[in-house]
């Protein structure tokens, strides 16, 4: 079944449903213009702060932090430096990161992601780290493969900063990069959904945030921001 087969036969499925979810409030905005007789809800995927935040926890813990949420910022930038160190970085330099899937669309080829920027990063003393699940299809092999080359090729380059990549990781591995991580990169293509800082939630770890100026980029975009006061909100 293709073209507008496919989508028919897709938007009986979502109508049989009585309410049928969208990964994000400007998900559901958009797909609902397409397909108007569909109750569709936007919900984000969610995150446990706590579970997230273990490790980062911990080495909080050792720079003398009593609190998880009132740590000051120099008790954070200790526990930064320990957490690079454990994943054998270097402490002292800025760690800029992306862990999630490997397709095209959220690889960021084509804006910050690009072989250019990683190397101008590099050059100036960061250390850019990818951890991408390659997917099981030729694109997003070709994309793995591209950075594999890459990443031998700043290697070699002795420049101060380092760039890593990893084709395949787990949770535990994911936790402690966010650990580890100053700069957590968002860079998913318009159209696709959701900026993903809920599921992906570095910021539980003291990282702060780059994303890209559109919808997909902006968390409130992605629903109501929770207020742990009120208890409302799903982000």
């Amino acid at each position: 079944i293709t073209g507008k087969l496919l989508w028919d036969f897709t938007s009986a499925g979502l109508r049989a449903g009585d309410v049928a979810k969208a990964v994000s409030a400007v998900h559901g905005y958009e797909m609902n213009a397409r397909d108007p007789g569909v109750r569709l809800v936007g919900i984000t995927n969610g995150d446990n702060r706590m579970y997230t935040s273990e490790f980062f926890r911990g080495y909080l813990s050792e720079a003398g932090a009593v609190s998880y949420e009132y740590a000051t910022a120099e008790q954070t930038a200790k526990a930064k430096r320990l957490a690079k160190t454990a994943l054998g970085l270097n402490p002292e330099q800025l760690a800029a990161s992306y862990s999630g899937r490997l397709p095209a669309e959220k690889a960021g080829r084509n804006r910050i992601f690009t072989d250019v920027n990683i190397e101008t990063m590099v050059k100036a003393g960061i250390q850019v780290i990818i951890y991408g699940n390659v997917q099981p299809y030729a694109e997003s092999e070709a994309i793995a493969r591209d950075l594999e080359s890459l990443a031998k090729r700043l290697e070699n380059a002795n420049y101060s900063g380092r760039f890593i990549f990893n084709r395949q990781f787990d949770i535990i591995q994911e936790r402690k990069l966010f650990a580890a991580t100053d700069l957590r990169v968002f860079d998913p293509d318009r159209y696709t959904g959701a900026c993903e800082n809920s599921e992906a939630n570095a910021p539980a770890c003291g990282a702060i945030v780059i994303a890209p100026p559109y919808w997909e980029g902006n968390v409130q975009r992605q629903g109501g921001v929770i207020n742990w006061l009120t208890k409302v909100g799903n982000i």
